[in-house]
């Protein structure tokens, strides 16, 4: 019998881990949208590291299949443990286009996180 990938390395290395969501559109897509701002939602339990870190990145698109047109990352980090866990509060972003994707990730030693709900601040928007 083996245990794979126990704890929260690689023995000694990063354990590299994201997700990444579909295309999301409003209007089914007829309609352009400008993004402000992501709240992110996440929790670091279980972590080694002292001020864990991932990275949210928010990519636009003008049409399905089409390559990326924009692309924005901003770092999440801890910042207290007591009383509650806290994070950065909001990445201020400014994308365009008809479509956009969420990826979350981390590459650094001694990161374990546990993705919520994060909120993407969009409005529509014309095309200029």
């Amino acid at each position: 019998m083996y245990n794979h990938e126990i704890g929260v390395d690689d023995d000694g290395s990063a354990m590299d881990s994201y997700i990444e969501s579909a295309q999301m559109d409003i209007g089914d897509g007829d309609n352009f949208l400008l993004t402000r701002r992501l709240i992110p939602d996440l929790r670091f339990d279980g972590s080694t590291s002292s001020n864990p870190v991932v990275d949210f990145t928010l990519q636009t698109r003008t049409y399905p299949g089409a390559n990326y047109n924009q692309t924005d990352t901003g770092a999440v980090t801890r910042t207290a443990t007591t009383p509650i866990e806290q994070w950065t509060n909001e990445l201020d972003m400014r994308l365009r286009g008809r479509s956009f994707a969420i990826k979350v990730e981390s590459d650094d030693i001694g990161v374990r996180w546990k993705l919520g709900v994060p909120r993407v601040d969009l409005r529509p928007d014309g095309r200029r």
